[in-house]
């Protein structure tokens, strides 16, 4: 998980003011749940940004991959 519990409720509670403390609270463990269900993966192992030479001109991960930029890509195992 990129953020923390508590991380995921102070956005909430930033965001959703009128939300009530045990809403917050279900909601942020309820993210925390769903992110067990994906995958990190490697942007070039798995999904092939350098596959193709027009990747980077067709794909927008593709394009930001080539330019050096740091992206994590996560895929649901269903």
């Amino acid at each position: 998980m990129v953020l923390t519990l508590t991380e995921i409720e102070d956005i909430l509670k930033k965001n959703l003011p009128s939300a009530s403390e045990k809403d917050i609270q279900k909601t942020a463990l309820s993210l925390i749940e769903a992110t067990g269900k994906w995958k990190e993966v490697d942007l070039v192992e798995t999904l092939g940004a350098e596959l193709s030479v027009q990747c980077r001109d067709i794909c927008v991960l593709g394009n930001a991959h080539h330019n050096g930029k740091r992206i994590r890509a996560f895929i649901t195992e269903q």
